[in-house]
């Protein structure tokens, strides 16, 4: 049999655009001159440019550092037949897509983030608005920005919380009402409504543990079973609109730390509610604009945003120190590996905290558009995100802007209001009040660091694992 003659080279590849730091897939496949493979022909991988991009033996692609238009190129082994795709390498802040929630006929809402499931799925939530039933419609959206499916849900609209439950990728929604639904949309399971018809699901909120649903809900936390939503706990019940602040589970799983917005912070047992601790807040009975920011337990300290400030107390109880007064909100801290803080201000923008709360440096420009903004979000090689009132902002760790984006539509500036959620790729993903924007980014979250973003993570779990 005569062996066959190779022909030609066809290159696929997972696609052709990406920014530095992010990894494309080729593959290449012989053809003989009938157009059928040849199995036993292999390909060399080479970029035409280095400095725009490198790829291994297998053909995985990697952009950068620089940015431009490189060349891919495949070429049979001890032989001339070659083949080349063009790659584009755009710089980070490049919006990689943007979905209006106008689709849906609603809004994005002021407190929150994006979740993401550990598949890349998008989640977020639209508020449709409308008394008495407080209309929104959860939607699920692709890695490439297109509705994968949205359910409509009442007594939603405007609440804080959206989790995806470790473990088992449900979603865990808390509003007036609660939901469990499945990856699909579907609605598995809600508790009925709190009787009392004054309180407005707006800022209610949720964390989730593996064994866990803990839900913050206008007059108490309630805690439920994760596997079977079998009812465990609720803490002690306060005015209407007293529990308003995104609770936290602590990194062991035992306890949950759930704040009474105007005074006290509790230290509840995560297995039957049985209160442990109670931290007195420093800004006692001053407002009620600690909406969307939670604890951050980080090794042996608390830190609990407050009206204007940031305290952090060590697990006994003890205030080790307090930030001066911002007077109008205090984000919660992402988390460096080396323990510093990066945190928003009304008063100064971004700003860096040395661990033992000095101000090291300030961004005054990446403000936050409302005050209850929940917080910014690290990614690794020391660059941090933030939802500014004018723009989305990328800042080193060492406070040099490193890129910002400005929203326009119809010629209307636009204000990020969505804290930062990153993916595993490298991409960002926020919210202004109209659209969802999807980021090329720099690199993954920072690995290190053990809290790197609002609610801890991009599933926003609260879980401080």
């Amino acid at each position: 049999m005569v062996p066959p003659v190779p022909a030609t080279i066809v290159i696929t590849a997972s696609d052709t655009l990406t920014a530095p730091g992010h990894e494309l897939a080729f593959s290449a496949q012989v053809l003989d001159t009938e157009g059928q493979p040849v199995p036993t022909a292999s390909v060399m991988w080479s970029v035409s440019d280095t400095l725009r991009g490198q790829i291994t033996a297998d053909g995985v692609f990697t952009g950068g550092p620089w940015v431009g238009r490189p060349y891919v190129r495949a070429m049979l082994d001890q032989s001339a037949l070659a083949e080349s795709l063009a790659v584009r390498i755009v710089p980070p802040g490049t919006p990689k897509w943007i979905w209006p929630a106008a689709d849906l006929g609603g809004v994005m809402p002021a407190i929150g983030g994006p979740a993401l499931a550990t598949d890349g799925t998008i989640y977020v939530r639209v508020d449709i608005g409308g008394w008495p039933d407080y209309p929104g419609t959860l939607v699920a959206l692709s890695p490439t920005g297109e509705v994968v499916w949205s359910t409509p849900l009442v007594q939603v609209d405007g609440c804080t919380g959206l989790v995806v439950v470790p473990g088992s990728g449900r979603l865990w929604l808390v509003g007036k009402r609660a939901y469990l639904l499945a990856p699909t949309g579907e609605v598995l399971w809600d508790t009925v409504p709190y009787p009392e018809p004054g309180i407005v699901p707006a800022t209610l909120s949720g964390a989730a543990s593996a064994d866990l649903l803990v839900g913050t809900m206008g007059e108490r936390p309630i805690a439920f079973r994760a596997s079977d939503h079998a009812f465990l706990w609720e803490g002690p019940y306060a005015a209407q609109v007293s529990w308003l602040v995104p609770p936290t589970i602590t990194a062991d799983g035992q306890r949950v730390l759930a704040k009474r917005t105007r005074d006290t912070l509790f230290v509840f047992d995560a297995a039957d509610g049985t209160i442990l601790q109670r931290f007195l807040d420093p800004d006692t009975g001053v407002d009620l604009r600690v909406w969307g920011r939670g604890t951050v337990p980080v090794r042996d300290r608390y830190y609990l945003p407050t009206q204007g400030r940031l305290a952090a107390y060590d697990t006994s109880g003890t205030l080790e120190w307090l930030t001066e007064d911002t007077g109008n909100g205090m984000t919660e801290p992402a988390v460096g590996p080396d323990g510093m803080l990066y945190v928003q201000s009304r008063a100064y923008g971004l700003g860096a905290l040395d661990p033992d709360g000095t101000l090291r440096w300030t961004q005054f420009y990446a403000q936050p558009r409302w005050p209850w903004l929940g917080g910014v979000a690290l990614a690794e090689g020391g660059v941090v995100y933030a939802a500014g009132i004018d723009d989305f902002w990328a800042v080193s760790t060492a406070g040099e802007v490193l890129w910002k984006y400005r929203a326009d539509s119809a010629g209307v500036k636009q204000s990020f209001i969505g804290s930062p959620a990153i993916a595993p790729d490298g991409t960002v993903y926020t919210f202004t009040g109209t659209h969802v924007y999807a980021f090329w980014g720099a690199g993954p979250p920072e690995p290190n660091s053990p809290w790197p973003m609002w609610r801890h993570d991009a599933q926003r779990t609260g879980w401080a694992k």
